[in-house]
């Protein structure tokens, strides 16, 4: 990368005040502390939209300001499995706003909640509405980034059950924090087939249910992490950055009203 990523927690706040002129958006990436079966690390949500986020900033410097990871989300149906930390979603909603609303008092007006969570997306959703009723913004905006890839990951994935430390998400790992991947312990889900089956028939019909995930897959895997690579990893981070700045260009080059 020609430019390092321009970091909020790594600058003093006369260096804050320097470059505020100079930001056009705010990328604050979320994500969860869950279980991915024992393929990666529990951090793995936040930390992959964090390192999509510093990409981002690092192509587009020094417009794109990127702020620390929240690193908790909504993951009441992973709590069957140690470790993982869910909030509630009015938690959740209350931090992004007060993250918002703070960053906000100094100036900045652009932002976009980048997501590396599933769960999160419904209370996301919620919270973009809320947000910009309370906050005074110009732009506010949430993505969860592997759907910026959604072509990509049917074109090499098919009809193959995936979605959660799965040969799409591990190999994101790989390309971007390879650390956290547990190489010697890559597994495939171990589906349970009646539930994922009423999953996939409610998704056909439009219907929305909350199964708890050991309902689907015994070991936390939903897909199969002994098919990744960080070949097909970097291809989806290149996808998705790609796509993602293209989107950041169009809304700082929109007028304003």
């Amino acid at each position: 990368m020609a430019e390092q990523p321009l970091l909020l927690a790594d600058l003093s706040w006369p260096e804050v005040r320097d470059i505020l002129p100079q930001v056009g958006i705010v990328l604050i990436p979320v994500g969860s502390l869950e279980q991915h079966g024992p393929n990666i690390a529990e951090q793995s949500d936040h930390r992959l939209a964090f390192e999509v986020s510093k990409r981002v900033s690092a192509r587009l410097y020094p417009r794109v300001l990127v702020t620390p990871p929240i690193p908790f989300g909504v993951s009441h149906h992973h709590m069957r499995f140690p470790g993982t930390i869910t909030l509630e979603p009015e938690t959740f909603i209350a931090v992004l706003r007060d993250v918002v609303k703070s960053l906000a008092r100094h100036g900045l007006k652009r932002f976009l909640f980048v997501n590396g969570h599933g769960g999160n997306e419904a209370t996301l959703g919620v919270a973009v509405v809320k947000i910009q009723e309370e906050v005074p913004v110009e732009f506010l905006g949430s993505c969860s980034y592997w759907r910026l890839a959604d072509d990509l990951l049917r074109e090499r994935l098919g009809d193959r059950l995936y979605g959660h430390a799965c040969e799409f998400e591990t190999s994101v790992a790989l390309a971007l924090a390879p650390e956290i991947v547990k190489t010697g312990a890559l597994a495939r889900g171990k589906f349970r087939e009646r539930a994922v089956e009423l999953r996939e028939r409610a998704r056909r019909y439009g219907i929305t249910i909350a199964p708890y995930f050991d309902e689907l897959t015994a070991n936390g895997v939903f897909g199969d992490g002994t098919q990744a690579s960080a070949e097909f990893g970097q291809e989806v981070v290149e996808r998705v950055v790609g796509r993602l700045c293209e989107f950041i260009e169009y809304v700082l080059s929109r007028p304003k009203d």
